[in-house]
């Protein structure tokens, strides 16, 4: 998540605010481990999720707002349910993700 913000580029408000959530998660760990399980236990709604359209003219491409506090929450969960399956042999070496597959072939091998 830190990779987003470059030192040589101006930040507005909002991400100086996502880069001190994300840096305060680095300093507290597990400050921020009880606060994404208490968020994930007791948080029973989707937050919203605004997305507005950068047009080139060519084709548009989705840019989605997300509040930092979800990315953090959604990174961990990630994480954590990939080190599970992984622990409990879910999925097979050959199955592992890669870039270079779309989702619904990685779906299919799956199936098979």
């Amino acid at each position: 998540l830190k990779e987003n913000f470059n030192v040589n580029v101006r930040i507005n408000q909002s991400q100086r605010e996502e880069l001190g959530l994300v840096e305060q998660a680095y300093d507290n760990p597990a400050e921020t481990l009880q606060r994404i399980k208490r968020q994930l236990l007791v948080t029973r709604h989707f937050k919203e999720v605004s997305i507005e359209y950068m047009d080139l003219y060519s084709h548009l491409i989705p840019v989605h707002d997300i509040s930092p506090l979800e990315k953090i929450t959604d990174a961990y969960l990630d994480q954590y349910l990939w080190f599970e399956a992984d622990k409990r042999g879910l999925f097979p070496n050959w199955m592992k993700p890669s870039d270079s597959e779309p989702p619904p072939l990685l779906t299919y091998k799956w199936c098979q």
